[in-house]
């Protein structure tokens, strides 16, 4: 062996291995994020996917697995008869089907009934908001461990809460778009190239089924304002999706089985399978919009 062999081979040796890239997605909101679909009603295959882990705070999910990183597992409203899940089982089934060699992870924290205009406001410094960064936070430093981690998306159900009267509605718009300045401007170090609005935005609109008579009817008298406000802010900021909903997006009363065979407020396992693959097929549009 030579002395430029010998430089080169202990050269190689001392360089840090580099560190693998790790796609994260921010999942919150209420009770929809939460997701009262039924552990019951996914197949073995569904509940795991590879190459995806998931971190979730103590309000959703197993006691056991909160505030670490497991293998994707379903992390729903804890009540939920059979166990709960919300969009994270589709929408991760998704992102790995479209791109099976990328690691992705996922931090979630929701709280259901939970509102925008207070509970959820940086500026506030509303209790969801902190106790999420708080989860974020610990997430992100945990993943440094194993890689390079890169936030590409946050994922938002939420509205229902501020939609029960028509002052906290008309304040939405404004709220959400404030909203979404300020998680990028706090998570920009993680965004890619280091640019804030590169941190897609992506959201449902909520209460699909306003059916007159119906539990949502009855509770959302500002449900038109907030579900406009929800595409609105998709026109005008830049690098956000609004999925649009609608009764083809199935609620528990839609699909009658005996387990909350009222309820038209939050989405049943079809519905949450649909919105969570609508969720992921935003996240792979290629390019960043521009604002209108």
């Amino acid at each position: 062996m030579n002395f430029l062999t010998t430089v080169t081979l202990f050269t190689i040796s001392i360089l840090p291995a580099l560190a693998e890239p790790i796609s994260v997605y921010l999942l919150i909101g209420q009770s929809n994020m939460e997701g009262v679909g039924r552990c019951s009603k996914l197949t073995k295959a569904q509940k795991t996917t590879p190459n995806v882990q998931i971190f979730h705070s103590p309000s959703i999910g197993k006691t056991k697995t909160a505030n670490q990183w497991v293998p994707l597992e379903p992390a729903g409203f804890k009540r939920t008869q059979s166990g709960g899940f919300g969009l994270e089982i589709s929408f991760a089934k998704s992102m790995h089907a479209a791109n099976p060699a990328e690691q992705f992870a996922l931090i979630k924290h929701a709280v259901g009934g939970t509102n925008l205009h207070s509970q959820w406001s940086p500026t506030k410094k509303g209790k969801q908001y902190k106790l999420f960064r708080k989860t974020a936070n610990l997430g992100l430093s945990e993943l440094k461990k194993q890689g390079t981690p890169t936030i590409k998306g946050i994922l938002w159900q939420q509205g229902e809460a501020d939609a029960v009267n028509l002052d906290t509605a008309k304040q939405y718009q404004q709220n959400l778009a404030d909203f979404i300045q300020h998680l990028r401007s706090e998570f920009a170090e993680y965004a890619e190239d280091g640019k804030a609005n590169n941190i897609r935005f992506i959201l449902g609109q909520v209460i699909p089924d306003y059916t007159e008579g119906t539990a949502a009817h009855a509770a959302y008298p500002g449900r038109e304002i907030v579900r406009n406000a929800q595409l609105q802010v998709a026109e005008k900021l830049v690098n956000v999706f609004t999925i649009p909903t609608d009764t083809t997006y199935g609620t528990h009363a839609s699909n009658q089985d005996g387990y909350r065979d009222k309820d038209n407020i939050h989405f049943n396992s079809d519905g949450l399978l649909k919105l969570g693959n609508e969720m992921a097929k935003a996240a792979q549009k290629k390019g960043t919009p521009q604002s209108r």
